[in-house]
Protein backbone atom coordinates (compact mmCIF):
# COMPACT_ATOMS: atom_id res chain seq x y z
CA UNK A 1 0.00 0.00 0.00
CA UNK A 2 0.98 3.41 -0.48
CA UNK A 3 1.63 5.41 2.76
CA UNK A 4 -0.28 8.50 2.32
CA UNK A 5 -2.51 8.91 5.39
CA UNK A 6 -3.73 11.70 7.34
CA UNK A 7 -3.09 15.26 6.90
CA UNK A 8 -3.07 17.81 9.78
CA UNK A 9 -1.53 21.57 9.79
CA UNK A 10 -0.01 23.67 12.39
CA UNK A 11 -0.55 26.13 15.28
CA UNK A 12 -1.41 29.88 15.07
CA UNK A 13 0.99 32.01 16.32
CA UNK A 14 -0.06 35.92 17.59
CA UNK A 15 0.04 38.68 14.76
CA UNK A 16 -0.20 42.06 14.58
CA UNK A 17 -3.45 43.71 12.91
CA UNK A 18 -3.55 43.21 9.31
CA UNK A 19 -0.46 40.74 9.01
CA UNK A 20 -0.91 37.23 8.84
CA UNK A 21 1.04 35.06 11.78
CA UNK A 22 4.26 33.25 10.86
CA UNK A 23 3.46 29.45 12.20
CA UNK A 24 5.52 27.97 14.26
CA UNK A 25 7.70 24.76 13.91
CA UNK A 26 4.74 22.39 14.81
CA UNK A 27 6.08 19.00 16.37
CA UNK A 28 5.76 15.43 14.92
CA UNK A 29 4.50 14.51 18.33
CA UNK A 30 1.61 16.85 18.30
CA UNK A 31 0.25 16.17 14.99
CA UNK A 32 0.49 12.22 15.88
CA UNK A 33 -1.77 12.97 19.18
CA UNK A 34 -4.07 14.94 16.79
CA UNK A 35 -4.94 12.13 14.73
CA UNK A 36 -7.52 9.15 14.73
CA UNK A 37 -8.23 7.19 18.46
CA UNK A 38 -7.12 3.76 18.18
CA UNK A 39 -10.47 3.59 20.64
CA UNK A 40 -12.36 5.36 17.49
CA UNK A 41 -11.15 2.93 15.14
CA UNK A 42 -12.38 0.00 17.04
CA UNK A 43 -15.54 1.59 17.28
CA UNK A 44 -16.30 2.37 13.42
CA UNK A 45 -13.90 0.05 11.76
CA UNK A 46 -14.37 -2.87 13.98
CA UNK A 47 -12.04 -4.96 17.34
CA UNK A 48 -10.12 -6.54 15.17
CA UNK A 49 -8.32 -3.02 13.54
CA UNK A 50 -4.42 -2.47 14.95
CA UNK A 51 -2.02 0.73 14.56
CA UNK A 52 1.14 0.04 13.10
CA UNK A 53 4.11 2.04 14.14
CA UNK A 54 3.68 5.48 13.68
CA UNK A 55 6.04 7.22 10.53
CA UNK A 56 7.35 10.33 11.24
CA UNK A 57 7.90 12.16 7.57
CA UNK A 58 8.42 15.64 7.84
CA UNK A 59 10.49 16.63 4.76
CA UNK A 60 13.00 16.79 3.32
CA UNK A 61 11.63 13.03 4.37
CA UNK A 62 8.25 13.27 2.91
CA UNK A 63 8.29 13.14 -1.24
CA UNK A 64 4.36 13.50 -1.71
CA UNK A 65 4.30 16.37 -3.93
CA UNK A 66 1.92 18.84 -3.03
CA UNK A 67 1.10 22.88 -4.02
CA UNK A 68 3.06 23.97 -0.95
CA UNK A 69 5.81 22.67 1.14
CA UNK A 70 4.65 21.34 4.74
CA UNK A 71 6.73 22.27 7.91
CA UNK A 72 6.06 18.92 9.46
CA UNK A 73 4.23 15.30 8.70
CA UNK A 74 3.26 12.18 10.80
CA UNK A 75 1.79 9.38 9.35
CA UNK A 76 -0.50 6.61 10.75
CA UNK A 77 -1.51 3.68 9.48
CA UNK A 78 -4.31 1.26 10.97
CA UNK A 79 -4.57 -2.52 9.39
CA UNK A 80 -6.88 -5.70 9.99
CA UNK A 81 -3.89 -8.12 10.57
CA UNK A 82 -4.16 -10.91 8.10
CA UNK A 83 -6.54 -8.99 5.73
CA UNK A 84 -5.16 -6.37 2.15
CA UNK A 85 -7.13 -3.74 3.98
CA UNK A 86 -5.89 -0.32 5.82
CA UNK A 87 -6.95 2.82 7.03
CA UNK A 88 -4.16 5.53 6.00
CA UNK A 89 -4.04 8.62 8.08
CA UNK A 90 -1.53 11.69 7.09
CA UNK A 91 -0.83 14.52 8.92
CA UNK A 92 1.01 17.55 7.50
CA UNK A 93 1.54 21.23 9.22
CA UNK A 94 2.18 24.49 7.12
CA UNK A 95 2.74 27.50 7.80
CA UNK A 96 -0.41 30.43 7.41
CA UNK A 97 -3.09 30.42 9.25
CA UNK A 98 -5.73 30.03 6.79
CA UNK A 99 -6.74 26.69 5.29
CA UNK A 100 -4.18 25.61 2.42
CA UNK A 101 -6.85 24.69 -0.07
CA UNK A 102 -4.60 21.42 -0.93
CA UNK A 103 -8.00 18.67 -0.24
CA UNK A 104 -9.57 20.38 -4.14
CA UNK A 105 -6.18 20.03 -5.39
CA UNK A 106 -5.73 16.56 -4.33
CA UNK A 107 -9.74 15.55 -5.47
CA UNK A 108 -9.49 17.19 -8.96
CA UNK A 109 -6.34 15.45 -9.42
CA UNK A 110 -8.04 12.04 -9.67
CA UNK A 111 -10.56 13.33 -12.42
CA UNK A 112 -13.49 11.91 -10.66
CA UNK A 113 -16.62 13.40 -9.26
CA UNK A 114 -15.96 14.79 -5.75
CA UNK A 115 -18.41 15.02 -2.84
CA UNK A 116 -17.58 18.63 -0.96
CA UNK A 117 -21.09 18.51 0.91
CA UNK A 118 -20.61 15.94 3.10
CA UNK A 119 -19.42 14.74 5.90
CA UNK A 120 -19.57 17.87 7.25
CA UNK A 121 -16.00 18.47 8.52
CA UNK A 122 -13.28 20.63 9.09
CA UNK A 123 -13.99 24.40 7.36
CA UNK A 124 -14.26 22.66 4.20
CA UNK A 125 -14.49 19.21 3.04
CA UNK A 126 -13.96 16.90 0.16
CA UNK A 127 -14.65 13.20 -0.69
CA UNK A 128 -14.32 10.85 -3.06
CA UNK A 129 -13.60 7.32 -5.06
CA UNK A 130 -10.27 7.83 -7.05
CA UNK A 131 -11.54 6.11 -10.29
CA UNK A 132 -7.87 4.29 -11.60
CA UNK A 133 -7.77 2.08 -8.11
CA UNK A 134 -7.34 -1.40 -8.85
CA UNK A 135 -8.66 -1.94 -5.31
CA UNK A 136 -11.07 -0.24 -3.64
CA UNK A 137 -10.35 3.36 -2.00
CA UNK A 138 -12.30 6.01 -0.33
CA UNK A 139 -11.11 9.20 0.30
CA UNK A 140 -11.73 11.84 2.91
CA UNK A 141 -9.76 15.13 3.24
CA UNK A 142 -11.19 18.38 4.81
CA UNK A 143 -8.82 21.59 6.35
CA UNK A 144 -9.15 23.75 9.54
CA UNK A 145 -7.03 26.43 10.22
CA UNK A 146 -3.40 25.45 8.56
CA UNK A 147 -4.74 22.12 8.81
CA UNK A 148 -5.79 19.74 6.37
CA UNK A 149 -6.72 16.15 7.04
CA UNK A 150 -6.40 13.11 4.79
CA UNK A 151 -8.08 9.99 5.76
CA UNK A 152 -7.93 7.02 2.77
CA UNK A 153 -9.60 3.32 3.25
CA UNK A 154 -7.75 0.93 1.10
CA UNK A 155 -8.96 -2.49 0.41
CA UNK A 156 -12.77 -1.86 1.77
CA UNK A 157 -15.76 0.58 0.60
CA UNK A 158 -16.59 3.45 2.88
CA UNK A 159 -19.42 5.74 3.14
CA UNK A 160 -18.80 9.36 3.49
CA UNK A 161 -20.91 9.22 6.47
CA UNK A 162 -18.78 5.95 8.02
CA UNK A 163 -15.45 8.09 7.03
CA UNK A 164 -16.94 11.43 8.81
CA UNK A 165 -17.36 9.43 12.00
CA UNK A 166 -13.29 8.41 11.60
CA UNK A 167 -12.83 12.54 11.06
CA UNK A 168 -14.83 14.22 13.83
CA UNK A 169 -12.83 13.38 16.28
CA UNK A 170 -9.88 14.35 14.24
CA UNK A 171 -11.44 18.05 13.57
CA UNK A 172 -12.14 18.36 17.26
CA UNK A 173 -8.37 17.49 17.81
CA UNK A 174 -7.43 19.97 15.21
CA UNK A 175 -9.35 22.62 17.44
CA UNK A 176 -7.68 21.91 20.34
CA UNK A 177 -4.35 21.69 18.85
CA UNK A 178 -5.11 25.21 17.17
CA UNK A 179 -6.24 26.23 20.37
CA UNK A 180 -2.96 25.73 22.10
CA UNK A 181 -4.98 23.14 24.28
CA UNK A 182 -4.15 19.09 22.79
CA UNK A 183 -1.96 17.86 25.28
CA UNK A 184 0.62 15.46 23.28
CA UNK A 185 4.62 14.04 23.91
CA UNK A 186 6.03 11.81 26.48
CA UNK A 187 7.40 11.64 29.53
CA UNK A 188 10.47 12.64 30.74
CA UNK A 189 10.77 8.69 32.55
CA UNK A 190 10.56 7.75 28.67
CA UNK A 191 12.36 10.42 27.16
CA UNK A 192 15.36 9.29 30.11
CA UNK A 193 15.54 5.78 28.29
CA UNK A 194 16.33 6.92 25.31
CA UNK A 195 19.43 8.06 23.58
CA UNK A 196 20.67 11.26 24.85
CA UNK A 197 20.71 14.66 22.60
CA UNK A 198 24.84 14.25 22.04
CA UNK A 199 24.22 10.72 20.68
CA UNK A 200 21.87 11.89 18.16
CA UNK A 201 22.62 9.89 14.98
CA UNK A 202 20.49 12.90 12.70
CA UNK A 203 17.78 15.04 13.27
CA UNK A 204 15.16 13.99 15.80
CA UNK A 205 11.81 13.54 13.95
CA UNK A 206 9.83 12.50 16.37
CA UNK A 207 8.97 9.94 19.51
CA UNK A 208 6.43 8.01 20.74
CA UNK A 209 5.01 5.66 23.13
CA UNK A 210 3.61 2.70 21.22
CA UNK A 211 1.30 -0.09 21.99
CA UNK A 212 2.30 -3.96 21.47
CA UNK A 213 0.08 -4.41 18.51
CA UNK A 214 1.67 -1.49 16.38
CA UNK A 215 5.18 -3.06 16.48
CA UNK A 216 3.63 -6.63 15.54
CA UNK A 217 0.96 -5.59 13.77
CA UNK A 218 2.67 -6.27 10.52
CA UNK A 219 4.32 -10.33 11.48
CA UNK A 220 4.12 -13.22 8.85
CA UNK A 221 5.55 -16.14 11.54
CA UNK A 222 5.00 -15.79 13.93
CA UNK A 223 1.42 -14.39 13.69
CA UNK A 224 1.29 -10.76 14.73
CA UNK A 225 -1.58 -11.89 17.93
CA UNK A 226 1.93 -14.31 18.72
CA UNK A 227 4.04 -12.07 18.88
CA UNK A 228 1.73 -9.29 20.83
CA UNK A 229 1.02 -11.95 23.15
CA UNK A 230 4.87 -12.78 23.71
CA UNK A 231 5.93 -8.76 24.38
CA UNK A 232 2.45 -8.80 26.80
CA UNK A 233 3.29 -11.53 28.53
CA UNK A 234 6.75 -10.65 29.27
CA UNK A 235 5.35 -7.11 30.61
CA UNK A 236 6.40 -5.29 27.66
CA UNK A 237 3.29 -3.44 26.44
CA UNK A 238 4.51 0.47 26.28
CA UNK A 239 6.87 0.49 23.61
CA UNK A 240 9.18 3.75 23.70
CA UNK A 241 10.21 4.57 19.86
CA UNK A 242 11.91 7.35 18.14
CA UNK A 243 13.03 8.58 14.49
CA UNK A 244 16.06 9.89 13.12
CA UNK A 245 17.02 11.45 9.49
CA UNK A 246 20.57 10.69 8.80
CA UNK A 247 21.72 13.83 6.67
CA UNK A 248 21.42 12.36 3.54
CA UNK A 249 17.96 12.94 3.80
CA UNK A 250 16.91 9.59 2.51
CA UNK A 251 17.80 7.41 5.44
CA UNK A 252 16.21 6.47 8.74
CA UNK A 253 17.11 5.17 12.33
CA UNK A 254 14.38 3.80 14.16
CA UNK A 255 14.97 2.52 17.86
CA UNK A 256 12.77 0.81 19.63
CA UNK A 257 12.92 -0.37 23.08
CA UNK A 258 11.55 -3.42 25.08
CA UNK A 259 11.19 -3.27 28.37
CA UNK A 260 10.53 -6.76 30.55
CA UNK A 261 9.98 -7.66 34.66
CA UNK A 262 12.29 -10.60 33.79
CA UNK A 263 15.80 -11.02 32.21
CA UNK A 264 14.43 -14.26 31.32
CA UNK A 265 11.35 -12.83 29.48
CA UNK A 266 14.05 -9.98 27.63
CA UNK A 267 16.68 -12.49 26.86
CA UNK A 268 13.89 -14.91 25.10
CA UNK A 269 12.68 -11.55 23.12
CA UNK A 270 16.29 -10.94 22.15
CA UNK A 271 16.34 -14.82 20.78
CA UNK A 272 13.09 -13.95 18.93
CA UNK A 273 14.43 -10.70 17.19
CA UNK A 274 17.89 -12.76 16.15
CA UNK A 275 15.56 -15.66 14.35
CA UNK A 276 13.71 -13.12 12.56
CA UNK A 277 16.82 -11.36 10.92
CA UNK A 278 18.73 -14.14 10.30
CA UNK A 279 17.87 -15.17 7.19
CA UNK A 280 19.55 -13.56 4.11
CA UNK A 281 21.81 -11.48 6.59
CA UNK A 282 25.28 -10.46 6.40
CA UNK A 283 26.71 -10.60 9.71
CA UNK A 284 28.39 -7.36 10.56
CA UNK A 285 30.43 -6.41 13.55
CA UNK A 286 29.39 -3.83 16.35
CA UNK A 287 31.87 -3.24 19.72
CA UNK A 288 30.55 -2.17 23.21
CA UNK A 289 27.09 -3.52 23.00
CA UNK A 290 27.36 -6.36 25.79
CA UNK A 291 27.60 -10.13 25.64
CA UNK A 292 23.82 -10.69 23.88
CA UNK A 293 23.98 -8.63 20.93
CA UNK A 294 23.24 -9.25 16.92
CA UNK A 295 24.44 -6.50 14.07
CA UNK A 296 23.73 -7.76 10.41
CA UNK A 297 22.92 -6.63 6.85
CA UNK A 298 19.35 -7.98 5.72
CA UNK A 299 18.93 -8.88 2.17
CA UNK A 300 19.91 -5.15 1.40
CA UNK A 301 16.88 -3.87 2.52
CA UNK A 302 18.26 -2.73 6.23
CA UNK A 303 20.67 -2.74 9.14
CA UNK A 304 19.82 -3.87 11.79
CA UNK A 305 21.48 -3.85 15.49
CA UNK A 306 19.81 -5.80 18.57
CA UNK A 307 21.32 -6.02 22.55
CA UNK A 308 20.17 -7.07 25.55
CA UNK A 309 20.92 -4.67 28.84
CA UNK A 310 18.93 -5.70 32.39
CA UNK A 311 15.29 -6.52 31.29
CA UNK A 312 15.32 -4.77 28.48
CA UNK A 313 16.10 -5.30 24.68
CA UNK A 314 17.02 -2.42 22.12
CA UNK A 315 16.10 -2.90 18.76
CA UNK A 316 17.58 -0.12 16.17
CA UNK A 317 17.00 -0.40 12.25
CA UNK A 318 18.58 1.63 9.69
CA UNK A 319 17.21 1.98 6.18
CA UNK A 320 15.79 4.09 3.57
CA UNK A 321 11.83 4.09 3.81
CA UNK A 322 10.63 5.12 0.17
CA UNK A 323 12.14 1.61 -1.28
CA UNK A 324 16.17 2.78 -2.20
CA UNK A 325 18.70 0.11 -0.57
CA UNK A 326 19.81 1.78 2.39
CA UNK A 327 23.21 4.01 2.46
CA UNK A 328 26.52 2.21 3.62
CA UNK A 329 26.29 5.53 6.26
CA UNK A 330 24.28 3.34 8.32
CA UNK A 331 26.33 0.98 9.53
CA UNK A 332 28.71 3.70 10.69
CA UNK A 333 25.71 5.31 12.48
CA UNK A 334 24.45 2.32 14.06
CA UNK A 335 28.33 1.53 15.09
CA UNK A 336 28.29 4.79 17.13
CA UNK A 337 25.31 5.04 18.40
CA UNK A 338 24.45 1.33 19.53
CA UNK A 339 27.75 1.37 22.15
CA UNK A 340 26.57 4.72 23.59
CA UNK A 341 22.64 3.58 24.07
CA UNK A 342 23.78 0.30 25.54
CA UNK A 343 26.02 2.05 28.26
CA UNK A 344 23.14 4.14 28.98
CA UNK A 345 21.14 1.90 29.39
CA UNK A 346 23.48 -0.75 32.08
CA UNK A 347 23.66 2.52 34.16
CA UNK A 348 19.58 2.81 34.37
Amino acid sequence: MTRRLLVLLGVLAGFAPGAEAATPPVSAEALLAAGIPWPTVRQVAGADWWPQVPQFETPPLFRQPLPKRPLAVTSQWYVRPGADSGIQTTLVAFAGTTEPGVCPLLAEADGVPINARVPAVGKSHVFWVPGDSAAPVTILCFERGPVMVEVKVLGETWSAAKLGRLGAPVDANVKALLAGKLPHGVGSATLGLLPARADAPGKELGTALVPAEAWASNATDPTPQQLAGQLKRGGSTSLPYRRYLLSDGTNVVDLTLFRFRSAVAAKSWFARLDRASSAASIPLTADGTGAQSLFRQVEEQYYVLDFVAGNAVADIACYAPYGEKPSTTCAAALRKLGPRWYAQLARA
